[in-house]
């Protein structure tokens, strides 16, 4: 599907990029920016870049760059047309219609977006399934739980025919190969070759990730068969991640950004059943040990949470788990307890909408969560106890980020326990002052290379090879002078600099210096003649679109060049008068640098030549050096030199 350019760029403007992107990476404002950890390789201090007024994204750690079409294509693993209908959609901007169906497009990308087709047209077909004759057992389940139908509709709850290969044979009708099965999870190799259906009797949950693609199931199972589990999950696949995704958070995401507040539930019925009786804030996470990818992904739209397990004894160990980790990332978090025997789907189908708010209300924190707990257990009814209790309380308070929140917390141990508040805090930072002597005493080593180095001996003439896939062996742009970074930067200020530049001096590609520089200048000039959009949107636009792994590391330079080096001047007048003073020296200064640079590599030329040229040639050569040099003079005296 062709979509017209300036419908691209319209669609380009009217996205927010600080939104789009901080659904993902949590933000914070520097300046006319934005940082945060780059959510493509792991770091702690944060080098990765977003800019509002130009539009583009940049990490200084991996060199990952582009716009917010790049970034869903990079993230979300889009092709280049469904990141631009996904925020069309997002925008409430209407696409022209087409006859012409965009292929899924070959490689890496193709492949990903095989997977997501074959995932969303297997969900419809669950769906569709759910309500067929075939489907009745699904159906009548749904009934019995009361899940209404705006609720089956919204999550897309379906039932996956008893069948060994009845999803296999009506997509393979679809043209779907039994490779995007594989990847895609839904299918299981057989000991001779042949697939059958991963999924089978079973009532099915999509598992939507935060763009609300669906990325795998969840599936319970309604017949009585010994030696079955009860619920299955997609396993790991190309697209899917147990550990990274929460059950709902696609649809809960704008409810928890809106009340700064996350309800946790572990099951897919506790989710349903809390979001139609009003709780719209919630997510699951789907019976897995909750984790901190997953705690950094709701973390996304709000930093309070409530964890509401089951009131059981596994339950209360297992937000206990949560709770301490949601402490250690930075959450404001309590623990909401419920009654003997309950669950969140059982109160609030039971005793109504009601008892869950209040049971909300009476959320504990997590020092009289813990206090409870051991004194269930009977650790408190010893002075031994009770300072072996004490100090566990004490070291998950250390690891709790944030030092204002850590004191009120020791406040609430002390009021609690009746000790001492000193007391406390001398405990605790002996407990600070024992981490950060180990985090000293631990050999630094870097991600890149193997624990084991250091007893491996380096070979002589042999480099080391860096372990890590993200980062290039050299880093696009090195041989990019200072003063073509300047250059490069104005001549995608504004538009009409291009224009400017080549007719007031007379710039073309050959007056940079280095081969980064010269590929950049043409394609700057290139994207100026035949595109109404910036031209470094334009530059990234393109390069996503042919898939061009060289283009894309271009579009990133460019990105890092616009971000890293904004201009002190607030703002330029039209370039069809005249520019203000400040740029117009820099673009003098610029040129003339140039000019210098690459007479100076002329000389350098020379001086090589010269080692090996007979008399006769040693002196046509010196008297050209001679001119060059004599030219670099007069530049430095006179200034920018214009043919």
């Amino acid at each position: 599907m062709k979509i017209p350019e300036h419908i691209v760029e319209q669609i380009r403007q009217q996205s927010d990029i600080v939104e789009v992107v901080g659904e993902v990476v949590p933000l914070r404002q520097r300046g006319r920016n934005y940082i945060g950890l780059c959510p493509f390789h792991g770091e702690k201090t944060p080098s990765f870049n977003v800019s509002p007024d130009r539009g583009i994204y940049k990490c200084f750690g991996c060199g990952k760059g582009g716009n917010v079409f790049s970034f869903l294509m990079e993230y979300h693993k889009m092709s280049f047309v469904d990141a631009v209908k996904s925020l069309a959609h997002r925008s409430g901007i209407s696409l022209p219609e087409s006859d012409e169906e965009g292929a899924e497009g070959g490689g890496e990308q193709g492949r990903y977006e095989s997977v997501y087709a074959l995932l969303r047209s297997a969900a419809n077909f669950y769906f569709k399934i759910l309500y067929a004759p075939e489907g009745s057992v699904g159906s009548d389940y749904v009934r019995r739980r009361a899940f209404q139908e705006n609720t089956v509709k919204e999550f897309g709850l379906g039932y996956s025919p008893d069948q060994w290969q009845g999803l296999l044979d009506e997509m393979r009708k679809q043209g779907f190969s039994d490779d995007v099965f594989l990847d895609a999870g839904l299918a299981i190799k057989r000991d001779n070759g042949g697939l059958y259906d991963r999924f089978r009797g079973r009532l099915m949950f999509p598992i939507q990730n935060t763009m609300g693609r669906v990325i795998g199931f969840g599936a319970r199972i309604l017949k009585d068969e010994p030696g079955q589990p009860k619920y299955i999950n997609s396993p790991q696949s190309l697209v899917y991640d147990k550990s990274k995704v929460l059950y709902g958070i696609f649809q809960a995401k704008e409810a928890i950004r809106r009340e700064g507040t996350a309800l946790l539930v572990e099951g897919y019925a506790d989710l349903l059943s809390l979001y139609q009786a009003g709780f719209r804030n919630a997510v699951a996470s789907s019976g897995t040990a909750l984790t901190r990818e997953q705690l950094q992904l709701v973390g996304r739209y709000g930093k309070k949470l409530i964890i509401v397990y089951d009131g059981d004894f596994a339950g209360a160990n297992a937000a206990l788990r949560g709770l301490e980790l949601a402490l250690e990332e930075g959450f404001d978090v309590k623990i909401a307890r419920l009654p003997d025997g309950e669950d969140p789907d059982s109160l609030v189908r039971n005793r109504g909408a009601q008892a869950m708010d209040r049971v909300i209300a009476e959320a504990l924190s997590f020092v009289d969560f813990k206090g409870e707990m051991l004194k269930a257990q009977g650790l408190l009814s010893t002075p031994e106890g009770q300072a072996e209790a004490v100090r566990a309380l004490i070291e998950t308070i250390s690891k709790v980020p944030d030092h204002i929140r850590r004191d009120f917390m020791l406040r609430a141990v002390a009021f609690r326990f009746e000790l001492n508040e000193q007391m406390l805090y001398t405990e605790l930072s002996g407990v600070l002052r024992k981490r950060s002597l180990s985090v000293r005493t631990t050999p630094a080593r870097r991600d890149s290379e193997p624990s084991s180095r250091a007893a491996v001996p380096e070979q002589q003439g042999e480099p080391q090879k860096s372990t890590v896939a993200t980062e290039p062996a050299v880093k696009p742009g090195l041989d990019l002078l200072p003063e073509e970074r300047e250059l490069l930067y104005i001549m995608t200020k504004e538009p009409k600099s291009v224009l400017y530049l080549r007719q007031k001096y007379s710039v073309t590609s050959d007056s940079f210096v280095s081969e980064t520089g010269r590929r950049l200048c043409d394609k700057i000039f290139l994207a100026a003649e035949h595109h109404r959009t910036s031209v470094e949107q334009a530059i990234i636009n393109e390069a996503e679109i042919e898939g061009d792994e060289g283009g894309k590391q271009d579009a990133s330079l460019l990105s890092e060049i616009i971000v890293q080096r904004p201009l002190p001047s607030a703002r330029w007048r039209e370039f069809g008068v005249s520019l203000v003073e400040e740029p117009l020296k820099i673009i003098e200064e610029c040129l003339t640098r140039l000019q210098i640079s690459h007479r100076e590599r002329a000389l350098r030329a020379i001086e090589q030549q010269l080692r090996h040229a007979d008399a006769e040639l040693q002196t046509e050569l010196l008297r050209e050096y001679s001119r060059i040099r004599a030219e670099i003079d007069k530049i430095r005296i006179d200034g920018l030199q214009i043919a």
